[in-house]
């Protein structure tokens, strides 16, 4: 679609605390329809799951880019 510059969406797993939280960039214009169109995925992922294909193209680009968290010693040590 082409509206934002980027987006990334931060998953919290505690257990009583299942919360989402989406940073989306994008211009003031395009706003209104950004957030539409994230609440409207996040509503067909609450009611229809995720692909195993969804699944193991998450898992495998954790896996690719865990190496990249670790690139310097700041990132060691945040980490």
């Amino acid at each position: 679609m082409g509206l934002t510059y980027s987006n990334q969406q931060l998953f919290s797993y505690k257990p009583l605390s299942r919360r989402v939280r989406d940073c989306v960039q994008t211009k003031n214009e395009s706003a209104g329809r950004v957030i539409e169109e994230t609440l409207k995925a996040l509503r067909k992922m609450r009611a229809e799951g995720i692909t195993d294909e969804e699944l193991s193209d998450a898992r495998d680009f954790l896996i690719g880019s865990f190496p990249r968290r670790l690139e310097t010693s700041r990132k060691i040590a945040d980490f």
